[in-house]
């Protein structure tokens, strides 16, 4: 059974306005918010976080090994 599921994206407000427009009609709300994700969650009472956008990391931020 899967738990969750992620995607990444390189415009987190970009993403935002787009599932927004799709997972109102699933029953998912914004439940977490940070600056490099965000957490969708049914409107119910402890409900966990099922679906997740996530902001990927730049080339740049990667370490070099």
């Amino acid at each position: 059974m899967i738990g969750y599921v992620m995607v990444g994206s390189n415009d987190i407000d970009k993403s935002t306005c787009f599932f927004d427009s799709i997972l109102c009609h699933s029953g998912l709300q914004k439940q977490e918010i940070t600056e490099d994700y965000i957490g969708c969650a049914q409107n119910k009472k402890n409900a966990q976080v099922e679906f997740y956008f996530t902001l990927l990391p730049t080339r740049s931020s990667k370490r070099r090994a």
